[in-house]
């Protein structure tokens, strides 16, 4: 052991500098403030904790700019994550582990836990709909700045380096947190082929460049998700250009992606006999027994789960899910733009809850028949196939339901304020959270035994009698788990934003909002089109509708009733994308009969409007 002494100092003495640093750089921030002129002082405000806690917590300036549903559905499938992957790594720690297995597969509601594995299609659906909605309703604005296009390279160069920033320093933070410090922290030696101690120094670089995937995910094996979702990143302007063309086109595209994906799984399952997912507590005879066994590579003696290796990590069998984000962040970002929505029908609200949770219910307790052995052949290969896409089409709804104002109270508890900085801490907590998953069972002495201050009877050796004793682990595991992630989120995730937008995205001139006189002919904007001209005879109304995409046509209404003069509507109607319905019209004053009328621009491109009743 005496050459592991410098690592443990070496993580040790990293770490206590990194703590200073930041704590020099908060005190900075009390005693000078925001408004510092220098370099050097801006980079070190960027390590702020009283910066970053407050980013961490804060909601966007725009709130139309947050789905804000997904604050508690993000937490709750880290959660359902963490959960999972303890409920795994247990079995070497009980010692009636076979009574475990049993009561996990044969109790059918017990699938949430075996089924655990859709959380990390409920990732994938979120990052694509976030991507999604957050690219389509910018380029939905009056814009000053030209759309890309397929030889953009400027653009699309930035668009992946935004993204290594948002993901490499916590990343790389990691990465060196579990190589230095999980293989000299832990009571049990571990195997070596799954010590991170052994593995990451050998294939850290399939990490940071996020082909662990594409490999055989040797290196913190939990990972695979966050290089699987990098490389649908590096696809997704394939998707977002064929719907910001073409609804038909974009919508062939999707749709046309997802089937080849199903196919994928379709063959793969057929071909090598697997189970519908990862079976990761009892095996069933019908399926391939070498499903989950080791497969020996010759070269190093590592052990490998075969499906795991094959199908499950691979980025083209779980692609489904990200491509229906990216379809609901397209409806969602045009519904936005709506500045009269359409009325939805009790029925079609019903119909679609109802559906949802059909749909749900059967991508999470469908596997049960395939846990139970049973021999349905053509029902596991089509669950296989489409339980997860199922699955995201379900949270689909849910995330539309609760953005459209259709969500009820589900929308309000997803949406409470204190799910906001747990949500945000969620990326470096999956990156984190297998450390103390592990640890609070390499640390515990074998067989695991209660504490003393919760039982009694200390030195009994602990059976599996109920899920409540390991429920009580994943609790302690979520708090530690976010407890390391506040430290990665204050030294590398946040820092390293800050530190982009500060040397890489120059501040914005502000805009200086305008008044623009109207004129009788002001067409600029659109052809100007009549009706009821000759029953009124007091005047006309300009009113704002849209016959396009992206431009705003004037169209002269009249009216019987007017508003009072210089009276203006307080709220906003979006100046790209507004709509004239039977019922409800937006408008302002005619010039003819009030010469001082003017629109006011906004300076983030938005009229204000004055409201009129309904027409005849």
């Amino acid at each position: 052991m005496e050459f592991e002494k410098p690592v443990p100092i070496i993580d040790f003495t990293m770490n206590q500098l990194a703590i200073l640093f930041i704590v020099l750089a908060t005190v900075f921030h009390y005693k000078r403030g925001e408004e510092v002129k220098t370099l050097p002082a801006q980079l070190l405000l960027a390590f702020s904790a009283r910066k970053n806690l407050r980013k961490l917590c804060e909601l966007p300036k725009d709130p139309q700019a947050t789905l804000t549903c997904m604050f508690g559905l993000r937490f709750l499938a880290m959660v359902w994550t963490l959960v999972g992957h303890s409920f795994i790594f247990i079995q070497a720690y009980i010692e009636n582990v076979d009574d475990f297995k049993n009561d996990l597969v044969d109790n059918f509601y017990n699938q949430y836990i075996t089924n655990f594995t859709l959380s990390v299609d409920a990732f994938l659906m979120l990052g694509g709909t976030v991507l999604s909605y957050s690219w389509f309703r910018k380029w939905l604005k009056n814009n000053n700045e030209p759309e890309p296009t397929w030889t953009s390279y400027g653009f699309w160069l930035r668009f992946y380096r935004h993204r290594l920033v948002r993901l490499w320093p916590a990343y790389l933070y990691t990465l060196t947190a579990v190589t230095l410090r999980i293989s000299i922290t832990h009571f049990h030696p571990m195997w070596p082929p799954t010590d991170p101690g052994v593995q990451c120094p050998i294939h850290w670089w399939e990490n940071v460049f996020f082909l662990n995937s594409l490999f055989d995910n040797r290196c913190m094996p939990w990972t695979w998700y966050i290089g699987t979702e990098f490389i649908y990143y590096l696809l997704s302007p394939i998707f977002l250009l064929a719907l910001r063309k073409s609804v038909k086109l974009g919508a062939l595209v999707c749709f046309t992606a997802i089937a080849i994906s199903a196919g994928f799984n379709t063959y793969s399952i057929i071909e090598n006999n697997f189970p519908p997912t990862q079976f990761l507590w009892k095996q069933p005879a019908i399926f391939n027994p070498n499903f989950i066994q080791a497969r020996i590579d010759l070269c190093d003696l590592c052990s490998l789960l075969f499906h795991h290796i094959e199908l499950y990590i691979k980025p083209h069998f779980r692609i489904g899910p990200y491509i229906i984000g990216i379809m609901l962040g397209y409806y969602l970002a045009f519904f936005q733009r709506k500045a009269i929505k359409p009325e939805r029908t009790p029925t079609f609200v019903a119909t679609g809850w109802a559906l949802s949770a059909a749909a749900g219910f059967w991508a999470i307790f469908g596997l049960y028949p395939s846990l139970q052995g049973w021999d349905w052949p053509v029902y596991h290969v089509i669950y296989g196939t489409i339980h997860r896409d199922v699955f995201a089409i379900a949270l689909a709804w849910l995330v539309y339901a609760c953005h459209t104002g259709i969500g009820g109270p589900i929308n309000a508890l997803l949406s409470l304020k204190p799910l906001l900085p747990l949500s945000n801490l969620c990326y470096s907590v999956y990156l984190f959270h297998m450390i103390p998953v592990v640890l609070t069972y390499l640390l515990t002495s074998f067989p695991m035994c209660l504490l003393a201050d919760i039982a009694p009877m200390a030195s009994m050796i602990f059976r599996y009698t109920t899920k409540m004793t390991i429920f009580a682990h994943c609790l302690v595991q979520l708090f530690i788990s976010y407890l390391f992630a506040m430290l990665c989120v204050l030294v590398a995730e946040y820092p390293a934003l800050n530190i982009e937008r500060l040397l890489l995205h120059p501040p914005a001139t502000k805009r200086v909002s305008t008044k623009r006189r109207l004129a009788d002919n002001d067409k600029d904007r659109a052809d100007v089109r009549f009706r009821d001209a000759a029953t009124s005879g007091r005047g006309f109304f300009y009113c704002l509708n849209a016959y396009a995409r992206l431009d705003c046509r004037i169209q002269l209404l009249a009216h019987p009733q007017f508003p009072a003069p210089g009276s203006r509507f307080p709220g906003y109607c979006s100046i790209s994308n507004p709509r004239i319905f039977t019922r409800y019209a937006y408008r302002i004053p005619s010039p003819r009969l009030y010469p001082d009328a003017y629109l006011e621009e906004s300076v983030i491109n938005r009229y204000y409007l004055i409201p009129v009743p309904p027409l005849p």
